[in-house]
């Protein structure tokens, strides 16, 4: 592995390929760029609007009231914000206390006037609905979560558990890009000739995503000369499943958290993050 640059490019001499789909991938990249690294971009996600939106306006007539929004990521935010804009009834977020799972949710909230009133200490569903409740009593309370077509059960299961009534509805979809498998061979040469040092992982399905593609490589040998980072313990459980290890798991479960991961990595090679 080429030596990092102890100059203000932290991560000059490393390749790192980002998996992250194309609407969050060019920042991050940017970012990872500004520290010295060189970036394989490869989508293995991309986002769209669900096939129709009746599951989701039907929850929102002149009289519907939601104590609190529940989002837990910023394209959620987005996707919610703009939709309850084209039908008229944005002022329903505003009216509601609302939950953020993660900084950059919260951030996303801001950007649209919107205010968190509460984040859960570690950017994971399990912290929120263990956190949430016990700081606002949510018996018998009304809870909207937008979310994905894929993903876990977690805040449907807890917060209703604690006497909440979760409604909850699809406001984007997460599927395979088009182009993902034709990129794939280059990609694939690239690892197996040991020129990428660190593969990104945001989220459990762009492992799931990233091991469909792959589906023809064993992954393990494809992966053996890279380092595999991830965002967080979801994230790591499937990463140990589809490529049968983990290298580094972020403590603080963003993409600075990430980054910063790598970056300790690389100062300190033996140490498990």
């Amino acid at each position: 592995m080429n030596e990092p640059d102890k100059q203000g490019k932290p991560l000059a001499g490393q390749t790192i390929l980002v998996t992250r789909a194309r609407a969050g991938s060019e920042i991050y990249g940017q970012k990872l760029k500004a520290l010295g690294a060189s970036v394989l971009d490869f989508p293995v996600l991309e986002l769209c609007e669900p096939e129709d939106w009746q599951s989701f306006d039907k929850h929102f007539s002149d009289q519907a009231h939601f104590d609190w929004f529940v989002f837990a990521s910023a394209n959620a935010v987005d996707a919610t914000v703009e939709r309850l804009k084209q039908i008229g009834r944005f002022e329903i977020l505003e009216k509601s206390r609302i939950a953020a799972i993660g900084a950059a949710t919260a951030a996303k909230l801001a950007e649209h006037g919107l205010s968190t009133c509460f984040q859960p200490s570690s950017f994971v569903a399990e912290s929120l609905v263990t956190e949430l409740p016990a700081a606002f009593p949510l018996a018998d309370k009304t809870v909207f979560w937008p979310r994905t077509d894929i993903g876990r059960e977690v805040i449907v299961d807890g917060l209703a558990a604690q006497g909440a009534r979760v409604y909850h509805a699809v406001v984007y979809k997460t599927v395979v890009p088009k182009e993902a498998k034709e990129k794939a061979l280059v990609i694939a040469s690239r690892l197996q000739a040991g020129e990428v040092q660190f593969l990104t992982m945001a989220s459990a399905q762009s492992v799931r995503n990233f091991a469909q593609i792959m589906k023809d490589h064993n992954l393990p040998e494809l992966l053996a000369r890279t380092q595999i980072a991830v965002i967080g313990p979801i994230t790591a459980r499937e990463a140990e499943r589809q490529f049968g290890r983990v290298d580094i798991e972020a403590r603080v479960h963003s993409l600075d958290g990430l980054t910063e991961a790598i970056l300790t990595a690389l100062k300190f090679p033996n140490h498990k993050n």
